[in-house]
């Protein structure tokens, strides 16, 4: 699956530092671990483990993001939520 990404998320993820994604709506029900992310069509990562939580109270207060920044970029979703936690890519290796 496509994920399109702000670029200073990009920079976080190829560089190891952000291992996670956070997706809202059931578009995304069928993320298994195993299965492979396009960051912004340029690298693939990994999905290693999947969270899911039906609401957005049962997401916030978890050790993720801060509720602010959560409630910023969903503010009128009602979920499902997703994370998807992965490897970072490998190094020099570009999305085939």
């Amino acid at each position: 699956m496509l994920l399109f990404v702000k670029q200073r998320f990009v920079d976080q993820i190829r560089a190891g530092t952000k291992t996670f994604e956070l997706r809202a709506g059931s578009r995304y029900s069928k993320i298994r671990p195993g299965d492979s992310l396009s960051i912004n069509g340029r690298f693939r990562v990994t999905v290693e483990r999947v969270e899911t939580y039906p609401t957005l109270d049962s997401l916030l207060g978890r050790d993720l993001l801060p509720e602010s920044d959560i409630r910023e970029c969903y503010p009128d979703a009602s979920g499902p939520f997703y994370v998807f936690h992965f490897s970072p890519p490998p190094a020099g290796v570009a999305h085939p």
